[in-house]
């Protein structure tokens, strides 16, 4: 199975390297970057902007298709992308975190070899088998991550929410 990153990467594009759908739409905006998916397609008429008062882009597509963050470690010069984030992790190899997404709050929870001291094991075991559980992948949303937590907290019966940043 492919993983996410990569389909982003590998997705049909056209004049804009944005996913195809989003590139036809700011082709009738502006000119494109690079030639067009299809170059026989007939335009539609060049929208002026400036005749409307209110303008509505998707951001979040924006954003999904714009940016890509890469890490680049200062001591290795191995560059590494967000899929990889989590070897940062303190053990790691050790504990098997290859699922775990790099958020603030679990580098809290799991340290790394630096600066933070993870918790002890048996909490940290928690956070394991939620996501193992929750089928968590190196790129799942803290919105997820939160939820998951608090499901199963809730599921002790204990009412607290997972908040610790």
């Amino acid at each position: 199975m492919r993983d996410a990153l990569s389909v982003l990467a590998e997705r049909t594009v056209s004049a804009f390297p944005l996913s195809i759908g989003t590139s036809l739409a700011f082709e009738s905006l502006f000119d494109g970057r690079q030639a067009p998916y299809d170059n026989e397609r007939e335009l539609p008429s060049r929208i002026n902007i400036d005749d409307y008062k209110i303008f509505l882009i998707n951001v979040g597509t924006l954003i999904r298709n714009i940016i890509k963050l890469d890490l680049l470690e200062s001591h290795t010069g191995v560059l590494k992308t967000r899929k990889e984030f989590n070897t940062k992790y303190y053990d790691y190899k050790k504990l098997e975190l290859e699922n775990m997404p790099f958020q603030r709050k679990l580098l809290a929870i799991f340290g790394d070899h630096v600066l933070f001291k993870p918790y002890p094991l048996k909490i940290r075991q928690v956070f394991i088998d939620v996501a193992r559980k929750s089928k968590w992948t190196p790129i799942t949303s803290e919105y997820k991550v939160d939820n998951d937590i608090n499901m199963y907290v809730a599921d002790l019966g204990i009412k607290q929410e997972f908040r610790l940043i």
